[in-house]
């Protein structure tokens, strides 16, 4: 019985990890298809980042960590509403998985610099080891359909080095 429970978990989360990867190529195929001008209208990005936020604000609270949302007003933009909702799902659940039990994941809009960007840490607590982290294996395609989504909206997509104070990681 315990082995058999242990071999359907390992099932389980093969089948999800198998399910990830292919959401993320049909995502990426998609963008590489996508022509913007005939897509494009108005999005909020501050309105984008809260409703991203309030999907994951389930998984943050049952694994420990807090989400914040650090936007001073509207910030519209032209864009593809869905893939711009992928992008940004993206890095939020990235922030999630590899930020450590107590650890915050902060996405910050600024209209005025005309970016948006999600950084992950620990609210300035040392980092924690890796082994508490949410289990996920990845094949870094998320990135990917990030990047790719960016260059369609004319925009790009980097990491932040350093991070600002309090973060380990900002995209």
């Amino acid at each position: 019985e315990p082995e058999m429970r242990a071999s359907l978990r390992r099932l389980e989360d093969d089948i999800l990890r198998a399910g990830e990867v292919i959401t993320h190529l049909l995502s990426l195929a998609r963008a590489s298809r996508t022509e913007l001008e005939d897509l494009a209208q108005p999005v909020d990005l501050t309105e984008l980042a809260s409703a991203t936020l309030a999907d994951f604000s389930q998984v943050a609270h049952a694994s420990g960590r807090t989400l914040a949302l650090d936007a001073p007003g509207p910030f519209v933009v032209s864009g593809h509403p869905a893939l711009l909702a992928m992008a940004l799902r993206n890095l939020v659940d990235n922030g999630l998985r590899h930020s450590g039990a107590g650890g915050c994941v902060e996405v910050q809009v600024r209209p005025q610099l005309s970016w948006i960007q999600v950084c992950d840490g620990v609210d300035g607590r040392p980092p924690v080891p890796e082994a508490t982290a949410i289990e996920h294996v990845g094949l870094g395609l998320g990135h990917r359909v990030v990047r790719k989504t960016a260059e369609i909206h004319g925009a790009t997509f980097e990491e932040v080095e350093p991070a600002p104070d309090g973060f380990l990681t900002c995209y």
